[in-house]
Order: structure tokens, then sequence, then C-alpha cells
């Protein structure tokens, strides 16, 4: 017997066991000579009410007869609803009646290793070959068989991320460790907790509003899907008091009173050495970059020319570093926590 490789590279099935076993009479053609060129085929599966196709064409269900094929490998496909679908090449002998018998598998088990397939003549008794069922091996007279590997869940992975971020400041975040142990390509679908969604591995947001949001993160293969465990990510805004000592002076302690809508900024201020002469100072053209995250605003205190600061938000968003310029300041250390 010559095996055949190609067989088995193009055979895909799932079966707990597969033979085939002598089948049941046939009538013979009317011409001897058309009778070796086809053969009959009888298809039963366990349970039965399967669909049979026999070269891409129904065949109708199980138990069914197929008559007049032509002799050699026809492709064979087994489908029933809750089963795994089955699909083998058989090789069909002129002028022999063969039976295929299919134990299907139900969806979600474990599919058997392949078993053993029993080949018999036509015409009563001829002796039995038994084959086994592998990779390299197979013949012409053989249904080959191999199982079809069982599709796994997406490893879900875990969301990178930051535990703080600045309200309007756009957020990274990554699915780290997300694969497929099947190697199929995923598809990561996020959720930010404040209705928003983005797609990909890596991706960023920005959130309008302060508070607290549940961000996770869905992977699927297209078959299966698996949802990442869930990072809480705490959002501040600049509301609130702010003091700081401009020019690191104790004369010159500063206190700011903000308030955030949107990425936009304003307030007042005051400082120990002016604010007693000339009272409070303004806080205008205020904003957060969302790319940078960066502060900044502009201090307007009556009888001096404006000044401008810009500084980085820490990762708790308790403290700003930065620095002062105009009004007789030159990138003077100015930095200001929150309280």
């Amino acid at each position: 017997m010559v095996p055949r490789s190609s067989v088995f590279a193009r055979t895909i099935a799932v079966t707990l066991t597969a033979i085939i076993v002598a089948g049941p009479s046939w009538a013979k053609s009317t011409s001897e000579g058309a009778a070796a060129l086809v053969g009959g085929l009888s298809v039963d599966t366990d349970p039965a009410g399967a669909a049979v196709y026999v070269d891409g064409r129904p065949a109708g269900e199980t138990p069914v007869k197929v008559s007049g094929l032509p002799a050699g490998e026809h492709r064979v496909r087994i489908v029933k609803s809750g089963y795994l679908e089955n699909a083998r090449l058989v090789t069909v002998a002129s002028g022999k009646p063969t039976t295929l018998k299919v134990n299907l598998t139900r969806s979600g088990e474990t599919p058997a290793a392949a078993g053993q397939v029993t080949s018999t003549g036509g015409g009563g008794g001829g002796s039995k070959k038994w084959l086994w069922i592998a990779i390299a091996g197979g013949g012409a007279a053989a249904v080959a068989v191999a199982a079809m590997p069982h599709n796994k869940e997406p490893i879900p992975g875990s969301v990178s991320g930051p535990a703080n971020a600045l309200q309007a400041a756009n957020v990274s975040f990554t699915a780290q460790g997300a694969s497929d142990p099947d190697g199929d390509s995923i598809t990561v679908t996020w959720s930010f907790g404040d209705g928003g969604t983005a797609t990909g591995t890596t991706v960023t947001h920005a959130f309008t509003t302060a508070g607290s949001f549940a961000v996770s993160y869905k992977v699927s293969d297209g078959k299966k899907e698996a949802t990442s465990p869930t990072l809480t990510l705490t959002v501040k805004n600049m509301s609130g008091t702010w003091r700081g000592n401009l020019v690191g002076t104790s004369t010159f302690n500063t206190v700011l009173n903000l308030t955030q809508n949107g990425a936009a900024i304003t307030g007042s201020y005051t400082d120990s050495q002016i604010t007693p002469i000339v009272g409070p100072g303004a806080i205008s053209a205020g904003s957060v970059d969302p790319a940078t995250g960066r502060v900044t605003f502009t201090v307007t205190v009556p009888g001096f020319a404006p000044f401008n600061f810009a500084g980085t938000p820490s990762s708790d968003i308790n403290t700003v570093n930065g620095a002062a310029n105009g009004s007789g300041f030159t990138n003077a250390t100015w930095n200001i926590t929150r309280g």
C-alpha cells in the first residue's frame, strides 16, 4: 500500500472512533463495465440525523446510502447541531460497497485520539486489514482521520496603566500579556468605565470628568473571548486650593483657588507680599494640554504685569512642579501642592 501524505494534509476530523466495516448488499449495474468504475457508500452516525455532504453536495441525513460514486477518493462532511463537524477523505473501491460509521463528539468535549480503521472488501468474507491512523500513515483503501485541535480561549493578560490621571489629559493603557494559545490573531476591545471604548493592544483615552473608573478589555480570537481583570483608575482635576512658594521665598507664599471645567482652568491668586497692598489677583487662560498633561495658566495682579505658569503634575496629581515667567520672573521655580 502506498502512503499518501497529501491525503492527511487535507484531512480535518474530530471523532471518538471511526470504523469502516463491510456494507450491505448493493445492486450491481446492468453493465459490468460500469460496475467496475463505480461504488457505493453508506454513512451512519451515532447519534443519527446528521447532514451528510459528499464532494460538497448534500446527500441526505444519516443513516444514508449514496450510490453511483466514481471509484476513488471523495470528501465526506458530516454536520449535526450541538456536535463537532466531522470531515474526511474516503476511498470508494470500484464495484464494492463501503460503510462509514462515525461516533460524533459533542461540542465542548475533548475529542479522543484517532483510533483504528477496519476495511473489508466487498462480496463477502474478505480478510480484514487493520491500519493505525497517524500523521504519516494511511493508504488508498483507508479513511484518513486526524484529530482537529480544540480551540482554546484567549489569554486575557492584564491592564497596564496608571493608578491616577488628570482630567482632560490623555491616558495610555496596554493589554499586557493578551495573546491566543492557538496562534490566532486577536482583537482587543476596551471599556474605560465612562462610556468610552477603543480597539487595540495599546490605546489612549482622556476622561472628561473626575472620579473613579473601572478600566478593562475583552480579547477575542473570533471564536472565543476572555475578559481582563479590572484596573481602577482615579481621575482628579485641578479644582481646589493649591499652595506654593514662588521663587522659594517664605515671604512670597502663594495661595491659588482653582476651578477646572473640562480642560479649562480659572481661579484666584493671593500671596503674602502683594495681596495686603493691592488685593487678590486672577487666574485666567488656564488649560490642561491633552497630549502632555502639562498645566498652564496666567496670573494677573492689579498694578503688575501678568506672569505665566507652566508645570507637570506628579503621578498622584497632588503636586504640579513648574516655573513662572514674566513680570520680572525668568524660569522661577514654582511648585504648587494641593490643599
